[in-house]
């Protein structure tokens, strides 16, 4: 299925602080997912909305946080074959864990390079992988998977991608002119 191709601005009314603990949180779970070889596809949607596929998902409506996204991808629960989608640093209200087609199952326990989670081929969103089979942590982003990622570059990676550089280069810079105060 191809992602519904309605573009909308980021939502930014809970901008840096609720993307900033999701990615956390994320990037913790993969990095669990990975020494355990537990299969996972999280997938943070952006401008393009993924209505569709959220469908066909279960309700879940939750913060993410890695005992939440360990239940969702743990193998003795009925949803571990799907993936969490995350929405404004949240996992999506309307459905946490969609199905999709094989190609995801495949993706998730290989990764090979061939076979891309179409997510990421068919919208602007960002696709996390850890495969079942080597614990290698992955990230799909408009149609190439990179690989081999490890907790703090896939940490990186994420901040750069979901939060603009406006929120945070801001804060990272000192105003010309100002010094820093010491209390």
């Amino acid at each position: 299925r191809q992602a519904v191709q309605c573009q909308r601005p980021l939502q930014r009314s809970q901008p840096e602080g609720a993307w900033r603990s999701a990615i956390i949180a994320i990037c913790d779970a993969a990095e669990r997912f990975s020494e355990t070889k537990t299969g996972a596809l999280i997938v943070l949607e952006r401008h393009t909305n993924l209505s569709e596929i959220v469908r066909t998902g279960t309700p879940v409506n939750s913060a993410v946080n890695l005992e939440v996204l360990g239940t969702i991808f743990y193998e003795g629960t009925p949803l571990h074959d799907g993936a969490a989608i995350i929405e404004n640093g949240r996992i999506k209200p309307q459905a946490a864990c969609c199905r999709f087609p094989t190609i995801w199952i495949w993706a998730r326990t290989w990764a090979p390079a061939p076979c891309l989670p179409g997510i990421a081929e068919n919208s602007d969103a960002i696709a996390i992988v850890v495969s079942e089979e080597t614990g290698i942590i992955s990230m799909a982003k408009n149609g190439v998977l990179i690989r081999h990622f490890d907790r703090q570059t896939l940490y990186t990676r994420l901040i750069d991608e979901m939060i603009p550089r406006s929120l945070w280069w801001k804060r990272a810079r000192p105003t010309p002119g100002r010094t820093a105060q010491r209390a």
